[in-house]
């Protein structure tokens, strides 16, 4: 398990290697620097609002500095509001759960990550959290190149390089989640480990080192059970030879950090949330604009949208199935908005181009693919962590898996074609760090042109939300027109022509390709034979709607049912309506026949 012969070693480095090590190290640096820059600069009321679960984070963070609770009250409810107004936004909400029928409202969020930028918060408001990620991120990715050094020598930073800033884990800096914290867990708890199996005989052998590393895993297997297979390396890890004669004295020491924090944890949230985990109670959302929610406003919504507890039944309402998996499978490493491939290209193909093919890799390796699997089928209709998230989020903690694969020396010329492959998807991303998740056409700004075209958009996630409004329901005739039929704009260029209640069917669309591209996605439980669109009072001229047939056919989370899937080119049939004064229209489709 030692690193091969031909790398330099870090002790004896040739004159070239010392070099080329100099150079990439000052690379690093100059990457990281930009980073706490960035951050320290970052004024976060230049975003029109908060994204995701932000809200619920930033607002815990600031009742354990200022109330020294987690209980969401009225001072809560008045500073959420003040923070509404104060960036002159809309209306915000975050998540809040009950053990006791709505009396007591506590944040249904891990407390991990509130706890530790609450010292930040308390003295910098948010821009301190942002600075808080950007710290955590610099320590990450310099102990990363550490571990690292002892396998591949000189070659160290520029894998981190690649890993980190190939990819958008750089921009989650600015977003207030617990995903980064529990990255850097598992990374600072793998890095000595992975140093002491190259054989290197200092300080990261000793015991201390191994029972934080427990301590580490503890806390973010605590926070989501899902990344527990993250513990799968540590065998390989801590056996021979890799562990040397005191294996077994450092796996009781890793062992006991794991148990005794895990045990810490969870009585800290039971005292902190009144349940052993934040996913565990019931859980209702707040609105800013809403009044405090009393026992009875909590019993109507659990009422009428489910408890929303994660360890609940309806976690698997409708069981596994293989269709949907498949999709989510190429979702998940091709998908537009959340896949691996495009928005984390530096991890996942450093890792399998550099793996190492020992007990480690292979270990590490499965741990990855586990951690995913486990989101798919728990979690099939957002297994990448919601609107407000950068990419795949929930992987992030799994991320330095694929970093410490990576451990095998490989040409330079190979991180440079990694770079290159993924430079097209990640121009947004990187030309814009600081801009805000959406653009003024509601499409997700990291998201590029390049990946609008190749890449399939990902059918199975209900919290995609690509034109920032809401789905809805079109009417059919209920005969040969067909059913009624779900609806999701695909652009802001789309949106529903109400006239009754928010959730009742629409008969006409708006629609205005000037704002983006006019794209809807439909799904039916019956095959269509094909789409027509005209203008509302207009000459009643039809058109033909391209849409390639049906685009995908699984379950939907309203569902148990097989749908079809169509995604609708309404622009093409706009130009060729060629009625540039009509702004609403019809949408027609005709069943296949059986």
């Amino acid at each position: 398990m030692k690193p091969d012969s031909a790398i330099d070693s870090p002790a004896t480095p040739s004159p070239s290697a010392r070099r080329l090590e100099v150079v990439s190290w000052g690379a690093l640096w100059v990457l990281l620097a930009g980073c706490l820059a960035g951050a320290a600069t970052f004024d976060p009321a230049s975003w029109p609002s908060l994204a995701g679960d932000e809200a619920t984070y930033l607002m815990a963070a600031e009742s354990l500095a200022f109330d020294f609770d987690l209980r969401y009250e009225i001072e809560d409810h008045e500073r959420l509001r003040e923070l509404v107004e104060s960036r002159g936004g809309g209306p915000e909400s975050l998540i809040v759960q009950s053990t006791d029928g709505g009396a007591t409202l506590r944040y249904s969020k891990p407390p991990h990550y509130p706890l530790a930028v609450a010292p930040w918060v308390r003295f910098a408001g948010h821009r301190g959290a942002v600075v808080f990620n950007a710290l955590l991120l610099v320590v990450v990715l310099l102990a990363t190149a550490w571990a690292l050094r002892s396998w591949i020598g000189w070659r160290a930073p520029c894998y981190v390089l690649v890993a980190a800033f190939v990819g958008v884990l750089p921009l989650q800096v600015l977003w207030l989640h617990s995903d980064l914290l529990l990255l850097a867990c598992v990374a600072l708890a793998y890095a000595p480990l992975v140093r002491a199996a190259s054989g290197r005989r200092d300080s990261a052998t000793s015991l201390f080192a191994d029972a934080t590393a427990g301590a580490l895993l503890a806390v973010v297997i605590t926070a989501r059970p899902f990344y527990l297979p993250l513990l799968l390396p540590l065998l390989p890890l801590l056996a021979p030879p890799a562990g040397g004669g005191r294996w077994r004295l450092r796996a009781l020491a890793l062992g006991l950090g794991l148990l005794f924090t895990a045990l810490a944890v969870v009585g800290l949230q039971q005292a902190l949330l009144g349940s052993w985990s934040s996913y565990a109670a019931p859980r209702i959302t707040v609105g800013s604009a809403d009044p405090l929610p009393d026992a009875a406003a909590w019993t109507a919504q659990i009422e009428a949208r489910g408890s929303n507890s994660w360890t609940g039944t309806q976690s698997l309402p409708f069981g596994f199935d293989l269709a949907e998996t498949r999709w989510n499978v190429l979702y998940l490493f091709l998908g537009r908005h959340v896949g691996l491939f495009p928005y984390f290209a530096g991890a996942l193909l450093l890792g399998l181009l550099a793996m190492r093919g020992d007990r480690v890799g292979w270990c590490l390796a499965a741990a990855f693919v586990v951690v995913a699997a486990a989101f798919l089928v728990v979690r099939p209709f957002n297994f990448w962590g919601g609107g407000g998230a950068l990419a795949n989020r929930y992987l992030l903690p799994a991320l330095p898996a694929l970093w410490f694969m990576a451990r095998r020396p490989i040409h330079p010329a190979w991180l440079l074609a990694i770079a290159a492959v993924a430079a097209p998807f990640l121009w947004p991303a990187w030309t814009q760090p600081r801009s805000f998740l959406l653009t003024e056409q509601g499409t997700y700004r990291f998201a590029s042109p390049l990946a609008a075209r190749l890449l399939p958009y990902e059918t199975t996630q209900s919290h995609l939300k690509p034109s920032g409004g809401e789905d809805f329901v079109l009417a059919g005739d209920g005969g040969d027109g067909g059913d009624d039929l779900w609806a999701k704009p695909l652009s802001r260029a789309v949106r529903p022509r109400r006239q009754g209640d928010a959730n009742s069917p629409v008969d006409s669309l708006v629609i205005d390709p000037t704002v983006g591209v006019a794209r809807l996605l439909v799904a039916s439980p019956r095959p269509i034979a094909g789409f027509s669109l005209a203008a509302s009072g207009g000459s009643g001229r039809r058109v033909s709607v391209r849409n390639g047939g049906v685009r995908a056919r699984h379950r939907m989370w309203w569902s148990a049912e097989r749908l079809s899937l169509y995604e609708l080119d309404l622009g093409a049939a706009l130009a060729e309506l060629d009625d540039p004064s009509a702004r609403e229209f019809e949408l027609s489709w005709r069943l296949a026949r059986r």
